[in-house]
């Protein structure tokens, strides 16, 4: 399974890249792989647990569901 893609980071659409490779949407699998991709990307992201947004007693840096991950802050 082949598929062209791009990644946008608020205004900004990168290059189309092709992914080769990947799991269908449902797979029980996916989950399990979107979650240690996601913990990849905030340990290199170096993302602060006390930077975001404040709701009540906490504070929010990211929010994420099923292929969306959005990342917040006050500025």
């Amino acid at each position: 399974m082949e598929s062209a893609v791009k990644i946008k980071v608020g205004n900004m659409k990168s290059d189309t890249v092709t992914v080769k490779s990947g799991l269908r949407q449902g797979n029980s699998i996916s989950s399990i792989l979107f979650n240690l991709v996601l913990e990849k990307v905030i340990w290199e992201m170096k993302i602060e647990p006390h930077k975001g947004i404040k709701l009540r007693n906490s504070v929010i840096p990211l929010l994420a569901y099923a292929d969306d991950i959005v990342l917040m802050d006050e500025s």
